[in-house]
């Protein structure tokens, strides 16, 4: 009964966000929950949230997270200057959407992707890599306080001198 009364809590609150056993749900109910969470969270990524700084895919596309939701994703994401980490975990998506997701970081603030799924070459990889270490270090330069952690083990010992650099004069960093 527990698993049915969640689609309908869904529908009257602003949750954009759940996180959830996907197994308990039809594939229905799945889709039913992921067309009521996906359109907000995708509004608070556009509107630039300074609450929102992590975004885990599998907690708002429930059903699938395919090209079409990746293109929605990076239109939302592009430009967003307050999202510091994206986690994308996908079975479908393919290197068309990820690539869509990569050009949308670049114009972003994040500073980490993770991703499950196989869809990346190592280019795309490093695409997305060097993306986040020039996002990190204009962050970092700016000291930007809404930035308050760093995943140095992602950018590699060529990065840390300039990286390094941008640290100097940083004074929000807390770890």
């Amino acid at each position: 009964a527990r698993c049915e009364t969640l689609p309908l809590a869904l529908g009257s609150c602003s949750a954009h966000t759940v996180r959830l056993d996907t197994w308990r749900y039809s594939e229905q109910k799945l889709f039913e929950m992921q067309q009521l969470c996906a359109p907000r969270a995708l509004l608070r990524l556009r509107a630039n949230c300074p609450d929102l700084k992590v975004f885990t895919t599998e907690y708002t596309f429930f059903a699938q997270f395919g090209d079409g939701e990746a293109e929605e994703l990076a239109r939302a994401i592009a430009n967003n200057t307050q999202l510091q980490r994206l986690y994308i975990t996908s079975k479908t998506l393919t290197r068309q959407g990820l690539g869509l997701l990569a050009n949308a970081v670049e114009s972003s603030g994040v500073v980490f992707v993770g991703l499950e799924t196989t869809c990346y070459t190592p280019a795309l990889r490093l695409r997305l890599d060097q993306a986040t270490f020039r996002n990190t270090v204009r962050r970092v330069a700016a000291n930007d306080v809404a930035l308050r952690y760093l995943q140095l083990k992602v950018f590699g010992l060529q990065h840390l001198p300039e990286l390094r650099l941008a640290l100097r004069f940083t004074t929000s960093l807390r770890s």
